[in-house]
């Protein structure tokens, strides 16, 4: 039984570190599939530089814009790289973040309900979307918050509160409280982390990125 489990044993790693971390190696590995090896090349060679959280809450502005891309892996990426300085990370994604969610919150409110169904036909034909957007049209600003903390989509209720027509400020009060309280965590979390991690995720820049100009002679 004992030769049989250790048959089906990982081989050690070819860069020492043995078979013993593959609970500390899953989840960079994880974040690296979910952020742009590009995006981490950049942070690594920012990640001491004095406006690297600056740099940071600009990326969480495009992600959240696209409203496609997750912000938490790619905070949780920066975290690692620079973990003494987390809570300004955090604070510099959820005010990139929450101000991309405010301009989408503009950009709704422009939009008539059946544009919008056009764009988004999520509202009617998933059941979770239709969930979010029922809280949203019950509770207000207060779900708003609430969603933002979560890991529930914020469109659909970003889509509700745009209808109601609340203030602009208030809006983005709400969307930066809740994604100041998520990604406080967040960033807590990554940086406790750090020092069983960081290794693993300069490896995998390494992997991904092993020589910056390399793409200019490909």
């Amino acid at each position: 039984m004992d030769a049989e489990a250790r048959h089906h044993q990982p081989s050690p790693s070819p860069h020492g570190n043995g078979g013993g971390l593959p609970a500390c190696t899953a989840q960079p590995k994880r974040l690296s599939r979910l952020v742009f090896p590009g995006v981490l090349d950049m942070l690594s060679k920012r990640a001491d530089r004095r406006a690297y959280p600056v740099l940071v809450g600009g990326l969480a502005f495009l992600a959240t814009l696209s409203m496609s891309v997750p912000v938490v892996p790619l905070l949780s990426a920066s975290v690692l790289l620079n973990a003494r300085r987390w809570r300004t990370i955090a604070l510099c994604a959820a005010v990139g973040s929450g101000t991309a969610a405010l301009v989408l919150y503009v950009a709704f409110h422009h939009l008539g309900w059946v544009q919008l169904l056009e764009y988004f036909p999520e509202l009617t034909r998933s059941a979770k979307w239709a969930r979010i957007a029922r809280l949203a049209e019950d509770y207000g600003l207060v779900a708003l918050l609430a969603i933002a903390a979560s890991p529930l989509p914020q469109t659909p209720a970003l889509v509700v509160v745009a209808l109601a027509k609340f203030s602009r400020l208030a809006v983005f009060a709400a969307i930066f409280s809740g994604k100041l309280a998520k990604y406080g965590l967040a960033a807590w979390l990554a940086a406790r982390a750090h020092d069983s991690l960081q290794g693993e995720m300069e490896q995998l820049v390494s992997e991904k990125m092993p020589h910056g100009r390399r793409h200019d002679t490909a």
